[in-house]
């Protein structure tokens, strides 16, 4: 019965909002003309995202894309009917968060998992661009978007129908089916102009994941027509943006505080990550970007598999452009949502002797390319460039940095130059460039 209520609904709302695609239009195929595009739907206004208010909705079974109902109805083409009557499938079908996680469910064996990832991200990467949103892949658990590779039947009503035939189908933002991508495992993919391209199929079903119809412009992105686009110079179409961003508004030119403020102190770990901050907290981590006024918790291990469910410190290294995760003597160093090394190396190869068995804090100083390391009442300088800990430490830590007291349990580096020490429910602002304490507070105000 729920599956059904589920079907229900998604039928009402227009989920299927598929492609219809043809492989490599041929040169002297005729481009359907704003003039066709009115006869062939009267009632519709011109091309794009524009919607006639007076024009009440049609009964889905009534709606029939212009194209199926020529020679295309046999070609490749993607899996959800069309049979939305606008662009937008409804007013309320959009993410309410700008922070919008993914997981990639499985691999099709036609490509390496690292193509598909890069693939995937790059598609994604095109929408960010044009919104506010933001795009984590997670490896574990539900995820906004669930991103798959299946045949035939595989539990959603709308089964694919084998080689050249449906590609790919998108549901609208909303729960359980909301928001999921699949794709036709009977499909050869790839990432040149052979056979079907990932990243030409992706960005556009993930614009109906986003919550956008087809456009009836032959120019845009959402137009139900498959085109190759190669993805290192591909733009978003006009068309494609005014209708995003008609839901989602556009990128901001300038920063928005995040609201963060409200975060309580304690935390375990902060650093930089993917042009905003991460911040680590028990068993959860919390992401906040510029650009971007809503955050979001996500659980530790769903962002990097076989990382431990909490950390005792992490520090960003501009100069590797990475992050390193440390737990116990341990650490781990990612990339993103991909850990770069598959085993976790010791810190013995940062050159701590055995008896230490944590580090508390890491914060890199990127001024002075030192990687500050704490543990209980000391303090450890390392240099990223030569790879080794700097003569005559460690020292006490009320020594390196006075004022911060005998013990901090996070610490991070604001773009003002300042570093912010996180000491049980108190921040502690240290400006080195006169070595002194400037502010403490019991809120969390680095961004506030």
């Amino acid at each position: 019965m729920f599956i059904l209520q589920v079907l229900l609904r998604f039928l009402i709302l227009s989920i299927a909002n598929s492609l219809p695609i043809v492989k490599n239009r041929p040169p002297d195929q005729k481009i359907p003309t704003t003039d066709d595009l009115q006869d062939a739907k009267r009632y519709e206004k011109d091309g794009g995202y524009i919607e006639d208010p007076a024009t009440p909705k049609k009964p889905m079974d009534l709606l029939l894309n212009w194209e199926l109902q020529g020679s295309t109805m046999d070609e490749p083409r993607c899996g959800v009917p069309d049979v939305a009557e606008y662009v937008i499938t409804e007013k309320d079908l959009k993410w309410t968060s700008t922070i919008i996680t993914y997981r990639i469910v499985n691999y099709t064996p036609d490509l390496p998992p690292s193509d598909v990832n890069q693939n995937i991200q790059e598609a994604l990467r095109m929408w960010s661009k044009a919104t506010p949103l933001q795009f984590i892949q997670v490896h574990r658990g539900n995820a906004d978007l669930m991103i798959s590779f299946v045949p035939k039947e595989h539990g959603d009503f709308f089964p694919f129908d084998g080689p050249q035939g449906v590609l790919a189908h998108a549901f609208p933002p909303g729960e359980h089916l909301g928001g999921d991508v699949h794709f036709d495992e009977e499909e050869t993919w790839t990432v040149d102009l052979e056979d079907f391209n990932l990243f030409s199929v992706a960005v556009h079903e993930f614009g109906h994941a986003l919550g956008l119809d087809h456009s009836r412009n032959p120019y845009a992105l959402m137009y139900p027509i498959y085109s190759y686009f190669n993805s290192e110079n591909f733009t978003l179409p006009t068309d494609d943006v005014q209708g995003i961003q008609e839901l989602y508004g556009s990128r901001p030119s300038s920063i928005i505080t995040p609201t963060i403020c409200s975060q309580e102190v304690p935390i375990d770990a902060i650093a930089h990550w993917e042009g905003g901050i991460i911040i680590f907290k028990d068993r959860h981590v919390w992401y906040h970007h510029p650009n971007l006024s809503a955050h979001k918790a996500i659980v530790t291990t769903s962002l990097w598999e076989d990382i431990p469910d909490s950390i005792d410190a992490a520090y960003d290294n501009p100069v590797k452009d990475n992050i390193l995760l440390i737990k116990g003597r341990q650490f781990w160093s990612v990339n993103g949502s991909h850990v770069k090394v598959e085993e976790p190396r010791d810190i013995g190869d940062f050159g701590f002797p055995r008896s230490v068995m944590r580090i508390d804090a890491a914060v890199h100083d990127w001024e002075k390319g030192r990687t500050f390391f704490f543990t209980g009442d000391v303090c450890w300088s390392y240099n990223e460039q030569q790879g080794q800990m700097d003569h005559g430490f460690p020292v006490q830590l009320e020594l390196q940095f006075p004022g911060v007291g005998n013990k901090v349990d996070a610490a991070y580096m604001h773009e003002n130059g300042n570093i912010y020490f996180y000491k049980e429910e108190t921040e502690i602002e240290y400006d080195p460039r006169i070595g002194r304490v400037t502010h403490v507070t019991d809120k969390f105000s680095v961004l506030c």
